[in-house]
């Protein structure tokens, strides 16, 4: 973050709040059937300064996140609509590659 303001300090601090009494839950993974993995993506329509949409992702075998991200669209969309499908374009190539490592 380049010039973060209290409303970003206040975000930092509730996340520490929440980490700090979890810091010894152990992570675990799952797997309940490993021939389909389940993908979801989101985006959120022009959350930037510069009116890009953000896209996230989470794939999973189970229980807990196999492949995550979160990232700025790398194109301006112009409704939700738009938003949703680069994101899904974005991420498609990560979730047929992940399909298909996992079938093989």
């Amino acid at each position: 973050m380049k010039s973060p303001d209290k409303d970003d300090s206040k975000k930092v601090q509730r996340v520490k709040r929440y980490l700090r009494p979890t810091q010894e839950l152990t992570f675990t993974l799952e797997s309940d059937n490993l021939l389909q993995p389940s993908c979801w993506v989101d985006a959120s329509f022009a959350t930037h300064h510069d009116m890009k949409s953000h896209t996230g992702s989470h794939m999973t075998l189970g229980k807990g996140a196999d492949y995550a991200t979160s990232r700025q669209q790398k194109i301006s969309t112009h409704s939700s609509t738009e938003a949703e499908l680069v994101g899904l374009n974005d991420l498609l190539e990560q979730i047929l590659f992940g399909s298909t490592r996992v079938s093989m």
